[in-house]
């Protein structure tokens, strides 16, 4: 990635050399066609004076020949803003290349920076990990030895309890089969045999 970072920037430079360039390269043409607009002017100028009569006696064909060249000079004129709207347009796809490509790298910078921060926070949970790890045995062992000494301390209570929940259970499964026993008894009492012996 920081390699890619680093082609990035080669890239940025070197566009911006060729942005500047370009700049260079409108600056004449603009300074050209300025040139070529006094020229114009001139030319017109000259044409319209000899036109009036001004200038003295001026042939037909000076005066085409003029009207000729102020074409040229127009149609060249015309040729080379054509080609300073291409150069603008260019710098200004450059420009736009130029601005991508800082987006993409600070775009790549800020997934570098998140990539660090994520690599350590792995880092740090990989040490978490084994220091947990490294402590569960000896908690589990110790988890053990404390239960087993808490159930031995409390084993004279957890006789008694379970000695009084077993005798408890037995006196009243007493009670109930006596009080079962009576109850037989009484209706036993009132039972009256009906049917007459066959001796």
């Amino acid at each position: 990635m920081k390699s890619g970072v680093s082609e990035m920037e080669d890239g940025m430079a070197e566009l911006s050399e060729g942005i500047a360039g370009v700049t260079k390269g409108i600056d004449g043409m603009n300074a050209g066609i300025a040139q070529q607009e006094q020229a114009i002017a001139g030319i017109e100028q000259a044409i319209t004076l000899a036109q009036s009569g001004m200038m003295g006696p001026v042939s037909e064909d000076d005066i085409n020949e003029m009207k000729a060249q102020l074409q040229q000079l127009q149609g060249a004129k015309a040729g080379v803003e054509a080609k300073r709207d291409e150069a603008v347009a260019q710098r200004a796809q450059m420009q736009s290349a130029l601005e991508q490509m800082s987006a993409g790298k600070d775009e790549l910078n800020s997934a570098i920076a998140q990539t660090e921060e994520q690599k350590s926070l792995m880092e740090r949970a990989k040490e978490l990990m084994q220091e947990i790890k490294d402590e569960i045995p000896d908690v589990f062992e110790q988890a053990k030895t404390n239960y087993l000494n808490a159930v031995d301390g409390e084993s004279d209570a957890i006789e008694a309890v379970y000695q009084n929940t077993l005798n408890s259970g037995f006196k009243n499964m007493f009670i109930c089969v006596t009080a079962f026993n009576v109850l037989g008894l009484i209706l036993l009492a009132f039972y009256k045999d009906d049917k007459k012996k066959i001796a």
